[in-house]
């Protein structure tokens, strides 16, 4: 074979055909996405519980770009959500999804006011 003949674009192209099907794929064991549920949130001190349920009022105002009125207290929205994940065929909805029924089941959900 001539070295002028030799084509390094044709030699990458080969080795990248060649080993496409195994790109992407994993060796070890799958990630395991975060869920936060019920087994997360029981697993929270109350604290914490308390942190997530002001920092969902916070990014559902943000994404409304307003303010929220009819705003109920965490400690309530709390003992609702900790109430909730009592059954443990619970668990797998997700806590935000529980703090919307909240809302919802009195009456008040959350509306964004015009500035």
């Amino acid at each position: 074979m001539d070295r002028k003949s030799f084509s390094w674009p044709v030699v990458i192209v080969a080795v990248l055909i060649l080993c496409t099907p195994t790109l992407g794929q994993r060796s070890g064991p799958e990630e395991k996405t975060m869920s936060y549920g019920g087994e997360w949130w029981l697993s929270r001190s109350s604290i914490e519980q308390r942190g997530y349920i002001n920092g969902d009022a916070d990014c559902y105002t943000s994404e409304l770009k307003g303010e929220l009125k009819n705003v109920p207290p965490a400690e309530k929205v709390q003992a609702f959500v900790n109430h909730f994940y009592e059954d443990p065929t619970h668990w797998s909805v997700p806590v935000f999804r529980v703090i919307r029924m909240f809302n919802s089941r009195r009456g008040s959900v959350p509306i964004p006011v015009e500035k």
